[in-house]
């Protein structure tokens, strides 16, 4: 699935407003969450771990970010 132009536009305005590091960060604690909950709801493991390796990457590429942002 992919976004249409519009929620592309909206994702956009997001980071132009709250910063690409700021939106990163969000989705990283979104997968974390999402982990806990598979978990704890439906105690699917293979799941929750995919979610996890998501808020894992997610995180390092915020932290990547907000360094070059240092840099600036």
């Amino acid at each position: 699935m992919t976004m249409t132009t519009q929620q592309q536009n909206q994702l956009e305005a997001l980071v132009d407003n709250v910063g690409l590091f700021s939106v990163l960060d969000a989705l990283s604690n979104i997968c974390g969450l999402k982990a806990e909950h598979i978990q704890l709801n439906w105690q699917d493991a293979g799941l929750a771990k995919e979610w996890e390796h998501a808020e894992s990457t997610l995180n390092k590429a915020a932290s990547k970010i907000l360094d070059l942002s240092l840099l600036a």
